[in-house]
């Protein structure tokens, strides 16, 4: 005979009440009183497999249930069952062909008191055997548990196990109601069985062969528990059984449904748990969500709905929101058991305003310039000016020690920002810059968008991939240089922006005029300008902390510079000469300065 390996887990809590008519058998089991009856046999030599306990998770009807184990010790099959033959005053045992109904209720434990447990091997929970005389052998039909799942088996003309599924997914640690409606016909292709889970049909399976062609003139007997094996990875397992009712013919439903004088224990709520991360931060705001820390205690989680607070919901035990708007938000979990339990549980979110993006503009030729870096004019250019290399410089490979632009500049919020650049490149041979921060490494920017207009292009560090060069920088001080690399690249404005996502265009906003450095003059003493006003040339006269190079720049009232001129000063009292080309007439602010310091100021007044 073929071997089907089904368990149940039927905890039985079982008096014996065995109800006698002539022609039918109808009896149930409660265990209350003790073992089952005489006309039960033991299908193993292991006495100590069963007992009638009080289980601690109690019994499906009264206290008691009916405890099978499978022990390691065993050898062989069929270790740990019980079965029963189905007696009358007519037929010792149920007609093979007749048709019958089986209810009983089961207990499939993770794990019990005593350490046993049931696992997902194919074990057969209840299971109809040909007794004696049948040809073929291997007439039998059962219920088998099948990994998380739950099958009927049956064995077919060609002596072929067959199998069709009835739940994917039993659930553990609570009683289950089984009732199975089987008729077995050996002469046709008319068998049919039905089963009934807790309750509700969850499968009927009609017109199919089970020993087709053959006989079972020794009757049938009915098995409980069984659970076959061949060495120790089917040993130290346990099964419960209670409400065991049997009833032959077309008798219904009701005759041997479980619960007569019990109740299933209550569904037990499950228990929402969840992850928010992060809780806090500036809009816009990404938080994900994780439920996976959600449980249920006698099933499983079914469903998982999400309410974000801000008016959005969400289904999925991982979700993710983003929050747009600066506010405090409750996200509320609600999980849904498989028998429609449900709990909650909410987390704060707390979202502030993003920060106000700082940008600061600068005209290029408002910086201290070195040279060979040169302010010329363009009507095209914002202000009318940029800066460049005199002709014939380059410094490709390394950084300049001279020709640099340098600013001084301050933020009021420390961020990542983004440089960019207004500028000209006529072709990729003059097409870059030396780029510095507060004194860092030097940053290669290279292929500037070539084009013979005045254009903006992101700062890219060409050492890096090209990559768009992001600054981390803190609020206060700072200072920016950009040294010459390519002599025909223009140069006009500069944007320095917390708004990574801001693309300038045009001439961009009003520039923030670099009026002054950040450190003090030098002398208090304003320089004295012969003569004062004048047309077409000015003496500067100041004094010097040291030798070296100064620059002489004039400033229009709205910050513009108007002129940078490059001398070599001597430590001491100086007199430089300053031409004045095409001027606007009216007053202009002469600054005197090193490449680290404002030596000094003095206001000049321009005629025609």
């Amino acid at each position: 005979m073929k071997t089907l390996c089904i368990q149940l887990a039927l905890a039985a809590a079982c008096a014996l009440v065995p109800h006698l008519t002539l022609g039918q058998t109808t009896f149930e089991e409660t265990l209350e009183d003790g073992d089952w009856d005489g006309s039960k046999e033991v299908q193993t030599d292991c006495s100590t497999c069963f007992s009638v306990v009080s289980p601690a998770f109690g019994a499906r009807s009264g206290s008691r249930a009916l405890r099978i184990e499978w022990k390691r010790s065993l050898a062989g099959s069929s270790r740990g069952s019980k079965s029963t033959e189905a007696k009358s005053a007519t037929s010792p045992r149920i007609p093979w062909e007749q048709e019958f109904w089986v209810g009983f209720s089961v207990y499939l434990p993770d794990q019990d008191p005593n350490g046993m447990k049931v696992d997902g091997k194919n074990c057969m929970i209840f299971q109809v055997m040909g007794y004696s005389g049948c040809s073929p052998s291997n007439k039998t039909a059962a219920l088998r548990l099948a990994g998380s799942g739950l099958d009927f088996a049956y064995v077919d003309k060609s002596e072929t196990q067959r199998t069709f599924n009835i739940t994917s997914n039993l659930t553990r640690n609570r009683w289950h109601d089984i009732v199975l409606h089987l008729r077995t016909d050996l002469n046709s292709n008319d068998s049919f069985a039905e089963v009934w889970l807790d309750g509700t049909k969850a499968a009927t399976k009609y017109n199919f062969q089970m020993g087709h062609g053959g006989s079972c003139s020794g009757g049938t007997y009915l098995k409980y528990g069984t659970y076959q094996f061949n060495g120790s990875d089917y040993a130290n397992r346990v099964l419960y059984f209670d409400e065991v009712r049997h009833q032959p013919g077309n008798v219904g439903y009701d005759a041997v449904a479980p619960g007569g004088g019990g109740s299933a224990p209550a569904n037990q709520a499950p228990v929402a748990s969840f992850t928010a991360t992060p809780t806090s931060g500036a809009a816009p705001l990404a938080v994900s969500f994780d439920a996976a820390a959600s449980s249920d205690p006698d099933g499983t989680i079914s469903a998982y709905a999400w309410d974000f607070g801000d008016g959005s919901t969400g289904t999925g035990k991982t979700v993710s929101r983003t929050y747009a708007a600066a506010g405090t938000y409750s996200a509320r979990l609600t999980v849904t058991d498989n028998q429609g339990a449900t709990s909650s549980t909410s987390k704060t979110v707390t979202v502030t305003a993003p920060p106000t993006a700082t940008a600061v503009w600068l005209e290029a030729e408002s910086g201290t310039i070195s040279a060979p870096m040169q302010v010329l004019s363009d009507a095209a250019a914002s202000g009318g000016q940029y800066i460049t290399v005199a002709a014939g410089n380059t410094s490709g490979s390394t950084p300049p020690t001279s020709g640099i632009a340098r600013y001084n500049l301050s933020l009021a919020q420390a961020g990542t920002y983004k440089l960019w650049g207004r500028v000209i490149a006529p072709s990729t041979a003059d097409d870059s810059f030396w780029v510095r921060v507060d004194g860092g490494s030097w940053i290669k920017w290279n292929y500037v968008e070539v084009g013979s207009a005045w254009h903006w292009d992101e700062v890219q560090n060409s050492d890096n991939g090209n990559q768009v060069l992001q600054l981390s920088l803190a609020a206060g001080a700072h200072t920016l240089e950009i040294g010459y690399r390519d002599d025909g690249a223009l140069l006009d404005k500069l944007l320095l922006t917390s708004d990574l996502t801001y693309v300038p265009s045009g001439a961009g906003e009003t520039a923030a005029r670099l009026v002054s450095p950040t450190t003090q003059p030098h002398s208090q003493a304003e320089a004295v300008l012969v003569p004062n006003p004048a047309a077409d040339h000015v003496q500067v006269q100041f004094v010097a902390p040291a030798a070296g190079p100064v620059w002489v720049q004039l400033v229009d009232r709205a910050g513009t510079v108007r002129l940078t001129q490059r001398f070599s000063a001597r430590a001491g009292q100086n007199s430089l000469n300053v031409l004045l080309p095409s001027l606007p007439v009216g007053l202009l602010v002469v600054r005197v300065l090193t490449k680290d310091q404002l030596l000094t100021t003095r206001t000049l007044q321009v005629q025609p």
